[in-house]
């Protein structure tokens, strides 16, 4: 969408410099200076377009960012709803029973997985966001409370992001 604009932007001068040059020597020196100004005020007007266009892009993507930060957050609320005994694994510091079932086990897993996912997505997102160090520490809280989310991170780490081993190191660091 920007290269688009600023192709326009350089088309436009460039069209308005070749109209000058040819309009001033068709006609008389004080034409060509009124069509030169005109073409200047052309250009400034073209470019404080770009800037409002570049400027309102921006901010409709803060939006989108953050309605997706909080729509993936709903999506792992709603999985802990959905297995509601499984929230002190992750939250509350419960450590996964030896004698665990099977059954029970897998959906541990799958819920660690997700929020894992979740966890990588929102990083992938937040690289470049303002909110960084608020998620940093909503990450390192959850594993720090959550023994099911280390007993995952642990055994799928060489998959993981390096950015979130480094998040997961600092929780162990300060547990």
């Amino acid at each position: 969408m920007r290269t688009r604009g600023y192709l326009f932007t350089l088309s436009t001068l460039f069209v308005t410099v070749i109209l000058a040059i040819y309009v001033g020597h068709s006609l008389n020196y004080n034409y060509s200076v009124i069509i030169a100004v005109l073409n200047i005020l052309l250009l400034v007007s073209t470019v404080c377009a770009l800037y409002y266009q570049n400027k309102r892009l921006s901010s409709q993507m803060k939006i989108a960012e953050n309605d997706t930060f909080y729509k993936l957050a709903l999506e792992v609320d709603k999985a802990f709803l959905e297995n509601y005994d499984l929230w002190p694994y992750f939250n509350d510091g419960k450590e996964i029973e030896i004698d665990c079932n099977q059954e029970k086990l897998s959906r541990i897993e799958a819920l660690a997985i997700l929020k894992l996912d979740y966890y990588e997505h929102v990083i992938g997102l937040y690289e470049e966001n303002s909110l960084k160090k608020d998620w940093d520490i909503y990450f390192i809280e959850g594993f720090r409370s959550g023994p099911a989310l280390r007993m995952a991170y642990k055994k799928n780490e060489k998959w993981l992001r390096n950015s979130l081993k480094h998040i997961f190191n600092k929780a162990e660091q300060t547990r």
